[in-house]
């Protein structure tokens, strides 16, 4: 247990609630497999296309999809190999998902390393966001509780990159336009409300200026 090592195999089993389509997943079905890995230190190698790795090929309604074929590793496997990931196939005539694992990214198109932009720091809610997903609870050894939790903080921190961050370029191009468009109150010095909608308008330009030029640094740091 105190080696690198990775096992890839059909468990048959369920670790969480999104795991299965056609059928409610119930949490007893999870806790044995969910404190097995817990216990093994095990956890989900990166992964890339199909989610649900088996279906019963029945039609209609009658259609059931699950995740049950899976790449566990231990951490330090992925200090070995940080960027190897498995590649989920199409079933095509199978019922299982063939499974090839990949030892390098290249330009395989796996998935990114997850990097933390200061401007999130910024934003009202992020410590909620974080304190909500660290308190997710979770069962099994440490170490398994603290990766999981760290990858519900990233998927509400992703979210609210999502909601709020998207396109920040157009966002910030937009609000300079705006300002200078606003810069024309010169011509008319006596009306106030003009200038307090100027001095508003700057504020929220110096705002989205932050964040964006954050957003840039971040950006060249990771070339």
């Amino acid at each position: 247990m105190e080696r690198a090592w990775i096992v890839a195999s059909d468990f048959n089993c369920l670790l969480e609630e999104g795991d299965r389509l056609g059928r409610l997943v119930l949490d007893r079905e999870c806790k044995e497999f969910r404190d097995c890995l817990g216990n093994c230190q095990l956890q989900d190698l990166k992964r890339v296309r199909a989610h649900f790795t088996w279906t019963n090929e029945q039609a209609s309604e009658a259609r059931v999809y699950s995740k049950i074929d899976r790449v566990l590793v231990k951490e330090d496997w992925t200090l070995v190999f940080p960027t190897a990931y498995a590649h989920f196939q199409p079933e095509q005539w199978l019922d299982h998902c063939p499974t090839a694992i990949h030892l390098e990214d290249g330009n395989s198109g796996g998935a990114k390393p997850f990097r933390y932009f200061d401007m999130w720091s910024s934003h009202p809610s992020v410590k909620d966001i974080v304190r909500t997903a660290w308190s997710h609870g979770v069962s099994g050894m440490r170490i398994f509780q603290v990766s999981r939790k760290l990858k519900e903080v990233k998927a509400r921190l992703k979210t609210l990159n999502r909601q709020e961050y998207s396109e920040i370029r157009a966002r910030y191009m937009a609000c300079k336009d705006r300002l200078m468009s606003q810069k024309k109150i010169q011509e008319d010095k006596g009306n106030k409300q003009r200038w307090e909608e100027e001095g508003n308008m700057r504020a929220q330009f110096l705002g989205i200026r932050k964040d964006y030029y954050s957003f840039l640094n971040k950006k060249c740091k990771a070339k």
